[in-house]
Formats: structure tokens, sequence, C-alpha cells
């Protein structure tokens, strides 16, 4: 399947899934939706998207191992990933020095020394939208027939007796 999928039909027993201009791009049974926030243009009720921009940057000596915080910092290998920012409706993916800064400030508040490492060398950045649901439960539901979506697993709460929910609608 080449293109990026903007709708779906559905066919008798089946799913088409068509892009921008229409043309069918794959056809099938059973459609799983694994697209993030893009699950919402393809109909997809009740997600919130939640823009996130991280950075990373290569050091010499990364962290030995993770953090989390409310902000995280993990090795890669290389160096170090860190961030992120979580701002609700809000779906711009362009790059912002402001959240370079939001991100260098919550990584000083907790691990100071990695924080002056990661503020003298090259910062990448990278920014998306991810799909959460207003209540911040996972969503895993039988949204049409022949057609799954799952959501919000980042944003369970494990503190809350309840993990998540199924949903089920023919």
């Amino acid at each position: 399947m080449a293109g990026r999928a903007a709708r779906l039909e559905r066919r008798g027993a089946a799913w088409r899934v068509l892009d921008d201009a229409g043309d069918e791009l794959a056809e099938a049974e059973t459609v799983v939706l694994a697209a993030g926030w893009g699950a919402a243009a393809l109909g997809m009720a009740g997600l919130q998207a939640v823009r996130g921009q991280a950075g990373w940057a290569d050091l010499d000596a990364g962290p030995a191992v993770g953090a989390a915080w409310g902000g995280y910092a993990a090795p890669t290998g290389e160096g170090v990933l860190f961030g992120a920012t979580h701002d609700r409706d809000d779906t711009d993916e362009a790059l912002r020095d402001a959240d370079d800064l939001r991100n260098l400030e919550a990584l000083k508040a907790v691990l100071p020394d990695l924080a002056v490492r990661v503020a003298s060398v090259q910062v990448h950045r990278h920014a998306a939208i991810r799909a959460a649901t207003r209540d911040r439960l996972p969503v895993a539901a039988g949204w049409r027939r022949g057609c799954s979506f799952s959501a919000g697993w980042a944003h369970a709460d494990s503190r809350r007796r309840r993990c998540w929910r199924t949903m089920w609608r023919a």
C-alpha cells in the first residue's frame, strides 16, 4: 500500500482504504487503525491531540539508566533522549525553540549535570502529535464491524484501579 489513508468506506463485507483523491489504497475484510492522532481524521471520535517535542543529544557517555519524573531522560546508546512537552489540543508539528528550553529546564531541575552536558552539544529535536483520550484511559475498540482501533496506552494510570477499558460497537 503506497500513499496516506484519508478515509474508510464500507463496500459489502470489505473495507476500502482511500487516499485524499479517493483512490483505493487497499481493500480488506478487517482493518486495524494504528494511526495515532491520524485516526481522528479517519472518523474515530473521542480523541484529544497532545503535541510533544523531544530532544536528543549525542554524548561521549550518556546516562547509564533512564529516569522519568513528568519529563524523562533515556539512554540511546549514543547519548540521551529527553523531554517531552505535553501540550493538549495543539496540532502544530512545527519545531519550537521555546519547547527546547522547556525540555532543557525540566532536565536541569532533576539531572543538572546531564543538562549541562546536553547544553554543550548540538541537540536534535522532533515534534509530533499523540492521540489521547479525554479521560486518559486507553481504548481498544471494535469501532465499526471489521474495523478496530487502539489508542491512549501511554496515558494509562496504574494507580487508578481502572487501567483500560474496552468498547465494542458492532
